[in-house]
């Protein structure tokens, strides 16, 4: 483990300083990142967005009437118990 960090630290994906939400989850990320400067025609544009506001986005939305339309819906016999492990809803019938 520490040989793994230490490449880590050494490619400057893991540093003792400067850590943000921004450098963990947002645009200091490669992945999600995505410049198209060789002039490739299939490149896109993509820029990572960080993850306290990817979770303002989830939950921004009302949801309760999705919720309710599902507690309205739901049948308890469409679950599968016979699958490991077993849903906890299969222990309460």
């Amino acid at each position: 483990m520490s040989e793994w960090l230490s490449t880590m630290y050494e490619a400057d994906i893991l540093s003792t300083t400067g850590y943000d939400i921004e450098r963990l989850t947002g645009t200091g990320r490669t992945m999600g990142n995505n410049t198209c400067e060789g002039g490739d025609a299939d490149c896109e544009e993509m820029t990572r967005v960080n993850a306290e506001n990817r979770a303002i986005d989830m939950f921004s939305d009302d949801v309760s009437d999705t919720a309710n339309q599902l507690k309205d819906n739901f049948d308890p016999g469409q679950i599968d118990c016979s699958i490991y492990p077993r849903p906890l809803i299969c222990e309460m019938q």
